[in-house]
């Protein structure tokens, strides 16, 4: 059974008299939230729908421990394993479950407001968490291509325009006579909150800490795969009540701009980097480490016959990530020297994804492993899922703290805007539970962030100098070049992004602005760069900032982190000049370590001797 969500047009920031405010549930009943009997009926029939939700999900979990108790997750078959983990898309989740109950709880919240203003406010939320259960069932790509129109899908994915927006964002006050709306901040909103302080956060802690997690000295046990859609191989831990997601792709660029989007008032997920898990041995952590969902798009010629197909996703080998595994009388081994050692034939293909390829006796000397450098993600229990929310419809392109977060991602280079990575989440405090919109997965920057298919994360020698232009007047009887963005541009089209005005563009700099040198060397060090790769990406972060500053005419008011100009062929050794040492606010010394990278006429290098 599916609970899917189809929506008439909507208005996102309308008035109840001028919009409907429809939705539609599974059996085909369409409730018009203006109207008393149709929310009545709502909640007649999401209570049934609730119930048979509940009962879906009971049986299902009835199913998978009926499994368990025939055999254990260790021992079961690659296939197996993917019917115990991998639902079909279309089935009810525990998060549409949870998106039902609340959609349950807002109904009689409407039903008893008394304002036209409450009413407004619950149906707009109503609505948000509807599409966004809606979402739960949508690919992140199409899953069948129709080779004949490949033509006109390819022009219309290479045109994802930023900065084209001509209309004043909805949720502004429009501004009166001279004044400059490029000034004016929007409200307060589930998406964004006006920041105190911008020069004063902190982003090495970040999220308001003042300790960094002990992420490296915990033994932790390992919990389950990774059973989402999404490119970057990891696994679920747990330690004690703790629960961590941890992710072996994209190490520095989504912890350094969590940290970013957080200090500039943005809801984000707590994203740190480790340089090291300890894993007490489950072979389950081999076993079930390609559980993900399959990205695979197929071709159809003529809508029937069969044209092929490409898996999307790229498949990684477990031992890789795996720095070394402690034995029980001390000694240690490489990942590669784990994988020859624990399994009988470590020449197949997949040799992990046969139970009978381990060998008991060795498993039982291995006392815990120890990965890579990883992504990590606390589980935070005041905060639940319910499903991905979008850049456009139901108003969110006419949002300015929307449409000027294109300009932070192009200062970035995150490039990874699409619906899949982000979350509406029910936030508790206290007594109450709020309905925010976060950005869950903030990876895809500090590399290259335009191409066709080849977006490169990571990888500070590609991270342009700048991503602007400015305003370019001609002459008379001849256009006037806008200000526009280059350098960059998103995987998927963003309608937010193509609706950022120059003033969008304006606020979002004035913000960025804020941020000082010894700010963006805290961030970089956090999330894990080391000295040489710190100082390069500072300052091409500020080349870029200073380069923004300029085109967007706020030098008289913004001061220029370089008034003479970025070093653009800089050079640094960390060994011979010592590493990358800063102060925190509350006096705390931090470093990057130094490797054998340094910095040679403004790139990385390794340095051969050493």
């Amino acid at each position: 059974m599916a609970t899917l969500f189809v929506f008439a047009p909507i208005t996102g920031l309308a008035s109840p008299d001028s919009s409907d405010f429809r939705l539609q549930l599974p059996n085909q009943q369409r409730y018009i939230l203006t109207s008393t009997n149709s929310v009545s009926k709502l909640v007649c029939d999401l209570d049934q729908l609730i119930v048979s939700e509940e009962q879906f999900l009971a049986q299902r979990k009835k199913d998978q421990k009926k499994q368990h108790d025939t055999k254990p997750l260790a021992e079961m078959s690659a296939a197996q394993l993917r019917s115990y983990f991998a639902a079909p898309l279309e089935l009810p989740t525990n998060n549409e479950l949870r998106g039902l109950r609340e959609l349950q709880t807002r109904c009689r919240t409407l039903q008893a407001a008394i304002t036209a203003a409450e009413r407004t406010n619950t149906m707009q939320l109503m609505i948000e968490i509807a599409r966004s259960l809606e979402n739960l069932h949508r690919p992140p790509i199409p899953t069948q291509m129709e080779v004949t129109l490949m033509p006109v899908v390819f022009c219309q994915y290479l045109h994802r325009p930023v900065g084209k927006g001509t209309t004043v964002a909805a949720n502004i006050q429009r501004p009166t006579g001279s004044s400059d709306s490029s000034r004016i901040d929007p409200p307060d909103s589930t998406f964004w909150t006006k920041p105190r302080a911008v020069a004063q956060a902190d982003l090495f802690h970040c999220l308001g800490r003042s300790d960094w997690p002990d992420y490296e000295n915990i033994l932790w046990e390992y919990s389950e795969p990774k059973t989402s859609f999404g490119s970057n191989p990891g696994f679920k831990l747990k330690h004690g009540d703790l629960e961590l997601k941890a992710k072996f792709r994209e190490l520095h660029s989504e912890p350094f701009a969590v940290r970013i989007f957080h200090a500039l008032g943005y809801n984000v997920e707590q994203t740190d980097y480790a340089r090291s898990l300890r894993i007490k041995y489950d072979r389950r952590l081999f076993r079930e480490f390609h559980l993900r969902r399959e990205l695979d798009l197929h071709f159809r010629l003529l809508g029937i016959l069969p044209a092929g197909h490409v898996a999307v996703q790229q498949r990684y080998d477990p031992f890789q990530f795996i720095a070394e595994a402690v034995l029980n009388d001390g000694s240690r081994l490489t990942g590669r020297q784990l994988k020859q050692r624990l399994l009988r034939d470590p020449e197949d293909e997949h040799p992990e994804d046969n139970p009978v390829n381990f060998d008991p006796a060795f498993e039982e000397r291995i006392e815990f492993l120890v990965t890579c450098a990883a992504n990590v993600q606390v589980r935070d229990a005041t905060v639940q899922n319910l499903g991905p929310w979008e850049f456009g419809g139901l108003g969110h392109e006419n949002l300015r703290e929307l449409r000027g977060l294109a300009l932070l991602a192009a200062w970035l280079g995150w490039t990874d805007a699409r619906f899949d990575n982000t979350r509406l989440k029910l936030v508790a405090t206290g007594d109450t539970t709020e309905v925010k919109h976060y950005f869950s997965d903030l990876g895809g920057g500090l590399g290259k962030g335009v191409g066709t298919f080849s977006w490169r994360s990571d990888e500070p020698n590609i991270f342009p100098w700048t991503f602007t232009k400015p305003l370019r007047r001609q002459g008379p009887g001849r256009m006037t070049i806008p200000f526009r963005i280059v350098n960059y541009r998103p995987i998927d089209p963003v309608p937010a992004f193509k609706e950022m005005t120059l003033d969008d563009a304006r606020w979002m700099a004035r913000m960025i602005g804020q941020f000082t040198e010894e700010q963006i060397i805290q961030g970089l060090i956090a999330s894990g760069c080391d000295s040489a790769e710190v100082r390069l990406l500072t300052e091409k972060l500020i080349s870029r900032r200073d380069q923004m500053i300029k085109d967007l005419e706020w030098t008289g008011e913004i001061p220029l982190l370089r008034p003479e100009g970025a070093s653009r062929n800089l050079s640094y050794d960390p060994v011979a000049e010592g590493p990358i040492v800063i102060t925190l606010p509350g006096g705390q010394k931090i470093s990057a370590p130094a490797s054998d990278q340094k910095v040679a006429t403004g790139r990385l290098q390794r340095s051969a001797d050493r």
